[in-house]
């Protein structure tokens, strides 16, 4: 019997072949240029200090008709400011979606993880790093950039969006399935309000994972908040972001989250706690400049250990600051 992925991404082949003969594709992407200029590591191999970080995404959209479409994300990283440097390029998205006339919708193929509150890329952040709840959803799912792979299908009814799926076990364990099930609302009276909760299965890891969030826009001020409750390894995660449009060209975000962890496997960590301070400045319509300090402090008395498998620039303990240009087109 063929494994689940073999299956999704063939599903997802018969949906790409129909780029040859669509009429309405849409090319899109962006480059994004970071340079750390203090990263609160001294010893190697963590160190990024005064580098630059070139990465940059291609997306590709096709319509097929009023129900149909197609999307494919490709990263490309020069990882010229991380470890181990190189050249790389992979998919990040490849999937078809279809729309039936009933409000059912279903997408196939390897797509963004729908739980979570925070985005993916780049041009979709209030900051330039992502938060400790982002960054263990991108550790626990196999895929690079905290994607999965299956079968998702929603519905729509009134202002609740009901959501399901099938999916490659989260941590690729062979011959296991992750289910997932989500519901998102929006109060008809609050249409600025967005409420989330949903869950995950999984063989291994932090098994199964509730995440609950919402979102809240007041004129200039977006406020998110997020809590994350796994079954196993970590107690709790919370988060919350607030950002703040100060004109149409500048903005300011705050962000504050914290990690209890309790993973035998690391017993060196036990809370981590980071504050993010952020600006960002629209240069032109296609061109945004960010500024950033994340200030992180934690129980971490080893580097090499520290939750599920390594600190980074902007996880280990100290002072961050980076600046960013993005490029959109």
């Amino acid at each position: 019997m063929k494994r689940f992925t073999e299956l999704v991404f063939l599903a997802g082949s018969i949906g790409f072949a129909n780029l040859a003969v669509a009429a309405n594709t849409e090319l899109s992407g962006f480059a994004d240029i970071v340079y750390v200029v203090s990263d609160g590591v001294n010893d190697p191999p963590f160190v990024t200090e005064n580098r630059f970080d070139v990465s940059a995404e291609l997306d590709l959209k096709t319509s097929i008709n009023d129900a149909m479409s197609t999307r494919i994300d490709i990263d490309l990283n020069t990882n010229s400011g991380a470890l181990g440097g190189g050249d790389s390029a992979r998919l990040e998205q490849a999937f078809f979606s279809w729309d039936s006339d009933s409000a059912i919708k279903i997408k196939a193929g390897v797509f963004n993880n729908p739980l979570g509150w925070e985005a993916e890329d780049a041009p979709d952040l209030y900051q330039i790093s992502h938060g400790q709840i982002y960054e263990i959803w991108d550790r626990e799912t196999d895929f690079s950039g905290n994607n999965v792979a299956g079968v998702e299908v929603s519905a729509t009814i009134g202002a609740m969006q009901i959501m399901g799926a099938l999916l490659n076990d989260l941590g690729n364990v062979v011959e296991e399935q992750s289910l997932m099930g989500l519901a998102r609302y929006s109060p008809e009276r609050m249409p600025d309000l967005a409420l989330e909760a949903g869950f995950v299965t999984q063989d291994q890891g932090l098994e199964t994972i509730i995440d609950v969030n919402a979102t809240l826009v007041m004129s200039a001020l977006t406020v998110g908040a997020e809590i994350l409750l796994p079954a196993e390894n970590i107690d709790f995660a919370i988060g919350g972001t607030g950002s703040y449009k100060i004109s149409d060209q500048l903005s300011v975000t705050g962000r504050v989250d914290h990690v209890s962890y309790d993973d035998p496997s690391a017993p060196t960590v036990d809370d981590v706690f980071s504050i993010t301070l952020a600006a960002s400045y629209m240069l032109d319509k296609n061109l945004v400049a960010n500024v950033e300090l994340r200030i992180n402090d934690s129980d971490l008395t080893n580097t090499n250990s520290f939750a599920f498998g390594g600190c980074s620039a902007v996880t280990c303990d100290g002072e961050v600051i980076q600046v960013e240009a993005i490029a959109t087109f």
